[in-house]
């Protein structure tokens, strides 16, 4: 299993064995890989960044909402460098709402 990064805020007593984890997305460049997940630890919601498989950081924010926006901000960030998208399962809110 991989190791926490330092920076990471959450601790391995948050995670309990009932808590969902939701892969978001997967992009793909020059034979590597990128994914995120997100699960919900308690109150708050963990996301997690991988790169080849490996887990490199982590960050915890207050709501689903802002943990899916964090999300959608690395995924534009990435296809703009010219990632790409396999997978994309879920979007921000204020992504998929249409204009009247």
């Amino acid at each position: 299993m991989p190791r926490r990064p330092a920076s990471s805020f959450a601790s391995n007593a948050d995670e309990s064995p009932a808590s969902s984890v939701e892969t978001l997305w997967i992009v793909r460049r020059d034979g590597r890989s990128a994914h995120v997940e997100m699960c919900r630890n308690g109150e708050s919601w963990e996301v997690r960044l991988f790169s080849d498989r490996h887990w490199f950081a982590a960050h915890r924010v207050r709501s689903r909402e802002l943990a899916l926006a964090f999300t959608d901000m690395i995924y534009d960030g990435l296809v703009a460098e010219g990632w790409v998208p396999e997978s994309k399962a879920i979007h921000a809110p204020w992504v998929v709402q249409e204009i009247v």
